[in-house]
C-alpha cells in the first residue's frame, strides 16, 4: 500500500471547521488503496476564541496510530507577535502588533525562522527521507505552508498536491483587498513559484478553479468539502423537533454576508405572527464578539425568539440542527466560489435549506439540484417564506428520504469526495 503524506496545520482534536477537511483525507484514503501518515501541529487547548488558535501547544512529539492511518502531532511554540496578540488583544500595541506582522508576511517568503509551525517541515522531510512516502498532498490555509511542498519537492523531489480551502492571491475578500502594495507582490510572486512545484492543485468551487488555474497555471481539480453523515445509508429514526418553527445558522459570520436581510424579513414575520412560532439559533456565533453584537442590535427586542452560543462540541451542534426545521446560507455580498462547509453539513443531515441572498453561483446552483433548497433575495420574500413554513411545519419534520434524495445527499459525502483525490493521487 502506497503511503501519503497530509500536512495540515488544523486537525482534530482542533475543533474548527478547517481540521475536518484534512480529517477526512486521513479517514478515507486508506479505503482507496493508501495509508496515509498526517503531519499536524498539537492541539491540547480547546478553541473557544480566535487568540486561543496562537497559544503555545505540547511539548513533544506525539504519534497517534489507528488502524487505517496515522498522526503526528508536533509541538507549537507562539511567536513574539503572537504573545502579544494572547496577552494584550487586538486594540493594545496594535501599531507594534502590525509592524511584527508585516515584518512576519515578509521574511516567512525568505526564511522559515519567521514561521512558527516550520517544525512540520523538517518532520516532514524527515518522513519522506525515512519511509519511502510515495506522495504529499498540503491543505491551506495558512498558506505559507504551501511553501514546505516546494522546499520538499526541491530536496526529495516528492510529487505533491496543493489543497487550497480557501483561495489566496485571487481572494476577492477584505482582509486581501485591504494588503498593501508591497505584501501582495511578495505574496503573488511567492504563491506563483511555490504552486509551480506541485503537480496539480484541488479547490472547493468552480469559480476558484478557474481564478487559481489562472493565476498559477496549474491544473486544478474541483474537490469540493462534503459532509460525513451517513443518512442515505441509514433510517431516519424519530426526531423530536423543536416545538417551534427553529432556523439555524451554524458558526461564524462576516462583515461580507449581508444577514440584515433575512432578518429583517424575520422581525417581519413575527410582527404578522404577534411573536410567536420562529425561532432562530446561532451556535458558534459568539466566537466573533463583533458579529454577535452585530446580530444582537438587529435583533433588539426579539430576545426570545434568538439564542447565540459559544462554540460548541461538534456532535452538539449537530444535535441542535437535527431537531431544527430550517438551515441558513448567507453568501458574501458580490464574491462567488464561496460554498462554506456548512452547506454540506446542512445537506449531510437531510435538511431543508434556504440562502438569503441567492449568489448565482455554487451554493444556489447546489441546493437546486440538492432539491430541498430555497432562494430568498428580498425582506418581503423572506417574511413571506417564514409565514409558508409556519402554516406548513410539518413539511420541514422529515421522516423519510426519497431513494433519489439520499442518492443526491451521498454525491456530496466526504467518502465521495476523497475518491476523487485518490483518483488523482493513482494518476500521478
Amino acid at each position: 500500500m502506497k503511503k501519503v503524506l497530509i500536512l495540515a496545520y488544523f486537525y482534530p482534536p482542533c475543533n474548527l471547521t478547517a481540521a475536518r477537511r484534512a480529517e477526512a483525507f486521513a479517514v478515507y484514503l486508506n479505503k482507496f488503496g493508501y495509508y496515509p501518515i498526517v503531519v499536524t501541529r498539537a492541539w491540547l487547548k480547546e478553541i473557544n476564541s480566535p487568540a486561543d488558535v496562537l497559544k503555545s501547544s505540547g511539548d513533544k512529539l506525539r504519534i497517534v496510530k489507528n488502524d487505517d492511518y496515522e498522526v503526528h502531532y508536533l509541538p507549537y511554540k507562539s511567536s513574539f507577535r503572537d504573545m502579544l496578540f494572547i496577552r494584550f488583544g487586538k486594540t493594545k500595541l496594535k501599531f507594534l502588533s502590525k509592524i511584527l506582522t508585516i515584518i512576519g508576511l515578509i521574511g516567512q517568503n525568505y526564511c522559515n525562522l519567521f514561521i512558527p509551525y516550520r517544525n512540520l517541515y523538517k518532520h516532514s522531510l524527515k518522513l519522506i527521507k525515512s519511509e519511502l512516502i510515495d506522495y504529499a498532498v498540503i491543505t491551506a490555509n495558512p498558506f505559507e505552508i504551501f511553501k514546505f511542498g516546494y522546499l520538499l519537492n526541491k530536496k526529495t523531489e516528492i510529487k505533491w498536491i496543493a489543497d487550497y480551502r480557501d483561495d489566496w492571491n485571487t481572494s476577492e475578500l477584505d482582509g486581501y483587498l485591504s494588503k498593501n502594495r508591497v505584501l501582495k507582490f511578495i505574496e503573488r510572486n511567492a504563491e506563483k513559484k511555490w504552486i509551480k512545484s506541485a503537480t496539480l492543485f484541488t479547490t472547493i468551487s468552480p469559480y476558484y478553479l478557474d481564478k487559481i488555474s489562472q493565476f498559477t497555471g496549474k491544473k486544478g481539480v474541483l474537490l469540493l468539502n462534503g459532509h460525513n453523515n451517513n443518512i442515505y445509508n441509514e433510517p431516519i429514526k424519530d426526531i423530536e423537533y423543536y416545538p417551534e418553527f427553529t432556523i439555524v445558522y451554524n458558526g461564524t459570520l462576516y462583515a461580507s454576508q449581508e444577514i440584515e436581510i433575512f432578518l429583517e424579513g424575520f422581525k417581519a414575520a413575527l410582527f404578522k405572527m404577534e411573536g410567536k412560532g420562529l425561532k432562530i439559533l446561532f451556535p458558534g456565533l459568539a466566537f466573533d464578539k463583533q458579529q454577535a453584537s452585530r446580530v444582537s442590535v438587529l435583533l433588539k427586542g426579539f430576545e426570545n425568539n434568538y439564542t447565540i452560543f459559544e462554540r460548541l462540541p461538534f456532535k452538539e451542534v449537530l444535535k441542535i440542527q437535527t431537531k431544527s426545521h430550517l438551515m441558513l446560507m448567507l453568501p458574501h455580498k458580490s464574491i462567488k466560489g464561496i460554498p462554506s462547509s456548512k452547506l454540506y453539513e446542512y445537506i449531510g443531515l437531510g435538511k431543508h435549506i434556504a440562502t438569503c441572498p441567492g449568489d448565482d453561483d455554487i451554493i444556489e446552483e447546489t441546493i437546486k439540484e440538492y432539491g430541498m433548497g430555497y432562494v430568498l433575495q428580498s425582506k418581503a420574500e423572506v417574511c413571506d417564506f417564514l409565514i409558508y413554513c409556519l402554516d406548513n411545519k410539518d413539511k420541514f419534520e422529515i421522516s423519510h428520504l426519497s431513494v433519489e434524495q439520499k442518492e443526491k445527499i451521498s454525491l456530496y459525502s466526504r467518502k465521495s469526495q476523497v475518491l476523487k483525490l485518490a483518483t488523482e493521487l493513482n494518476n500521478l
